[in-house]
């Protein structure tokens, strides 16, 4: 996210402690995240409402509001991997629980920044290898050829 513009920064500073709160549910990521964007339009206006002059002038706005809808979780939508998710990182007995907070494409692969529950440790995944149970998203350990000890003394 561009810092440039001081009058943002509360608002990216609330989205990020959101999105590296692992012990939030889904609700509750959700409604935190609707107020922040509730704020954002009672000081800075709807940005998408025919605002040509704003939307032009404060681009920074536009994209950080975007970022924190996308980040919304979306209710219904089983089996689809997005920020604000939990991935439930698997080796054998051990697990480990990361909530993502961001993403971002590198080399034309999309990638996840997860914290891990504590708030003091990420990680980065790419799409391709989380999958989907039916009730949680799991990264495997031994199907990527990456032990979790590995993962926890690296991070990223």
């Amino acid at each position: 996210m561009n810092k440039k513009d001081t009058r943002l920064l509360p608002y990216i500073v609330e989205s990020e402690k959101v999105l590296q709160s692992y012990n939030l549910t889904d609700e509750e990521n959700d409604l935190q995240l609707a107020a922040i964007m509730t704020e954002m339009e009672k000081q800075f206006g709807v940005p998408w409402a025919n605002n040509e002059n704003y939307n032009k002038a404060f681009p920074e706005c536009i994209a950080l509001y975007k970022f924190i809808s996308d980040a919304r979780v979306t209710y219904g939508e089983d089996g689809v991997f997005q920020v604000g998710k939990k991935v439930k990182i698997v080796d054998g007995l051990e697990s480990r629980g990361a909530k993502a907070y961001d993403v971002k494409n590198v080399n034309d692969s999309i990638w996840y920044w997860c914290m891990d529950y504590t708030g003091k440790f990420g990680y980065a995944f790419d799409k391709n290898t989380i999958d989907w149970t039916k009730s949680e998203f799991i990264y495997d350990c031994k199907k990527w050829k990456t032990p979790l000890s590995v993962i926890a003394q690296y991070g990223y």
